[in-house]
């Protein structure tokens, strides 16, 4: 049960609000509601940390992230928990909401720096992750480095993307669902109506390459990219992860 409201966080809340509801398969009994905006937020950053640990280069050390909300932050604290990064650097719009989510990790074991320029950012990068409510494209593929890894999670509506059809075009691109994609991934619909990329441009599924049916990044120069839509068996699974472990 979720309401999808993008301007919500301008008044301090979750754009993702409701429950997730988890019922036991035996007899179908409840088991537990937990709310969806924390969960979305575990959740997409989970999936995020996955992707990158199959897609992205060995030892990742330098993380880039492009945007400053709940979804930043989280993938921040992704970082974190999952790799050993040397630093974190953080670009927003705003510099002043940057500043205010770096302010948040006095005690992190690594810098979390805040760039005022995008390029400055993404420079030497090994991940990048969008996470902003931007609905055009402010990222572009000629700055991209061979080796990168992106996770692209802020534009979650076909009208939305963040960034250009070079990017694209550069991009060994993955998703966590192709019917998704082909329905609301902005980047890749709009990229392919410029004549950015052709027929035979390939977005495979994440869970392909976990399952061992499709290969991810196969050289330390390719530059791969991980479009995030988010599905509802991922809340599920997440969902009942929580509740074993509350239980």
């Amino acid at each position: 049960m979720l309401s999808l409201y993008p301007d919500a966080p301008r008044h301090g809340l979750s754009s993702h609000q409701g429950f997730v509801l988890l019922f036991e398969s035996e007899h179908g009994r409840p088991v537990a509601a937990i709310e969806a905006d924390a969960l979305t937020a575990l959740r997409t950053a989970a999936v995020s940390m996955l992707a990158t640990r199959r897609l992205g280069r060995a030892d990742p050390r330098i993380f880039t992230i492009c945007g400053a909300g709940e979804q930043a932050e989280y993938h921040l604290r992704g970082a974190l928990e999952c790799f050993e990064p040397s630093e974190i650097r953080i670009w927003a719009r705003r510099p002043e909401a940057a500043r205010d989510l770096a302010a948040r990790f006095p005690d992190a074991p690594v810098p979390v720096r805040v760039c005022t320029s995008l390029v400055e950012a993404i420079t030497g990068a090994d991940v990048i992750t969008t996470a902003t409510a931007a609905r055009s494209a402010f990222l572009a593929g000629a700055d991209l480095e061979p080796g990168q890894h992106l996770n692209l999670v802020g534009a979650s509506l076909a009208d939305m993307r963040e960034v250009d059809d070079t990017a694209v075009a550069r991009m060994l691109m993955f998703t966590d669902s192709l019917d998704s994609s082909s329905r609301e991934s902005g980047e890749i619909m709009e990229a392919r109506a410029a004549g950015a990329i052709g027929a035979a441009y390939q977005v495979t599924e994440l869970g392909a390459v976990l399952a061992g049916a499709a290969t991810g990044r196969t050289s330390a120069t390719q530059i791969t990219g991980y479009k995030s839509h988010g599905l509802i068996v991922q809340d599920l699974a997440a969902a009942r992860h929580i509740a074993q472990t509350l239980a």
